[in-house]
């Protein structure tokens, strides 16, 4: 799915951690999870455009998901 942006998260201990791809560049998927972690405590996000990953408190997932269906709006826009 090169036109499709893939986001996969998972928990273990009490962190999530997210994978996100996106192969056709279109949107830069390091971006969208480095916005999308904005304000939680001890979380990194990173990567590159194609691919990257983000690691937060299993507390802020739905706060995450929220964000980044808003951020791929925006950007789709």
């Amino acid at each position: 799915y090169p036109s499709t942006t893939v986001i996969i998260m998972s928990e273990d201990e009490g962190r999530m951690h997210v994978s996100a791809r996106r192969q056709d560049k279109r949107i830069a998927v390091n971006n969208l999870v480095e916005r999308a972690v904005i304000g939680f405590e001890n979380s990194s996000a990173g990567g590159h455009v194609a691919a990257a990953g983000a690691s937060f408190s299993a507390r802020d997932r739905h706060e995450f998901k929220r964000r980044i269906i808003l951020l791929s709006k925006d950007i789709s826009s």
